[in-house]
């Protein structure tokens, strides 16, 4: 750790937490729903970039499916996990 404050400064542990945010939700349904609201908001607002990173595939698929509701008033469509992971992997 003291390696990481060295190269980072002291306060890297809070940095790196900076901006994220803990759902507590009663339901998988909700905690999806939580989540897709938050990266409309941050994709409506201008310069703004947003991600969900999980390793739990049903709760992306959750976010989607919630996020897809708002997808006439977006830019860009909301991308499948696999379709960007093949994307990557090219």
């Amino acid at each position: 750790m003291e390696d990481l404050k060295e190269a980072w400064g002291e306060d890297v542990f809070e940095t790196a937490l900076e901006g994220l945010s803990v759902i507590d939700a009663p339901a998988p349904a909700e905690e999806a729903r939580a989540i897709a609201l938050m990266l409309r908001e941050t994709l409506e607002t201008p310069g703004a970039r947003g991600i969900l990173v999980t390793p739990d595939r049903n709760l992306s698929r959750r976010v989607i499916t919630e996020m897809a509701r708002f997808a006439s008033r977006w830019t860009i469509p909301p991308v499948s996990p696999c379709l960007t992971r093949r994307r990557a992997l090219s």
